[in-house]
């Protein structure tokens, strides 16, 4: 091949150090991604990974606890969403396993160190293998291997998936001090709540208990309809019939209402 012929080369020497330059920008990016506890957006993936981990579990702990069948579009469900997770952790595993090093450089350093290229390849894996025989590591390849079909029936393989959630402890670290700093307000909140609802939902049982009223039976199932109603879910089984009743109702609604305003001014605070 002639010099004029090479120029032409689709993938010349410009665009190939092109290439290696975006690939190096993207490795950079998935390392502070993946394995910097600096990185911008760490908190951001973990708390993903974590969502991921936790509802993937979902079927197996539901197998091991109720111990009951399915139904059968429940269990199809769970099979696509843990299939597609599985892939999920087996690219995550691979670009971990990717990212910890550079090969390339690692093999010419020890290329130059050593004058043999099998010492050399030895001297470029030996990040990499020190990274794969980690604990967090060994979590990852076990927490894969049901990619492979004669793993799946193996529901312990399958439960150590939850030790991933080890893996992603620098977003429960980041929310866990969010909290401590937050703690007083937290806990003022919290209390204040607790008093209302047990307050108000103790004086709509006096007053349904004296009109009559059987849904209001006991003080616990007062607190329970305080419960869901100053969750917003309001179930309808019990409700109150007195004027009094359902002005405090009234009351609880607009408590919810206050505590979700609460929510969306408190949690950027806690996300700072």
């Amino acid at each position: 091949m002639n010099s004029k012929t090479h120029n032409n080369f689709p993938f010349d020497e410009g665009i190939q150090k092109k290439v290696l330059t975006r690939l190096k920008k993207l490795k950079i990016w998935l390392y502070n991604l993946l394995e910097s506890d600096t990185g911008p957006y760490r908190l951001l993936y973990d708390t993903f990974a974590l969502f991921i981990v936790v509802t993937s579990s979902i079927p197996v702990i539901l197998e091991l606890w109720i111990n009951i069948p399915l139904p059968q579009d429940l269990q199809s469900l769970f099979d696509h969403y843990e299939e597609i997770t599985l892939y999920f952790f087996v690219v995550e595993y691979l670009l971990r396993l990717w990212v910890i090093s550079d090969f390339v450089d690692d093999f010419k350093e020890g290329l130059v160190q050593t004058k043999s290229s099998t010492k050399a390849l030895f001297f470029a894996l030996k990040p990499k293998l020190q990274w794969m025989v980690k604990p967090y590591s060994i979590i990852d390849f076990l927490a894969i291997l049901p990619i492979f079909r004669p793993f799946r029936t193996l529901r312990l393989l399958r439960l150590l998936r939850l030790l991933k959630i080890f893996r992603y402890t620098y977003a429960l670290r980041s929310l866990i001090l969010a909290v401590k700093e937050e703690a007083p307000i937290i806990s003022f909140i919290v209390i204040t709540l607790i008093l209302w609802i047990v307050t108000i939902s103790v004086t709509v049982y006096i007053y349904e208990y004296n009109a009559g009223n059987k849904a209001f039976h006991s003080v616990f199932e007062a607190l329970y309809w305080g419960i869901v109603t100053i969750s917003t879910v309001g179930y309808g089984d019990i409700t109150p019939i007195t004027k009094e009743g359902k002005f405090l109702a009234s009351l609880v609604t607009k408590t919810a209402h206050f505590c979700s305003l609460v929510a969306r001014v408190f949690i950027p605070r806690l996300s700072g």
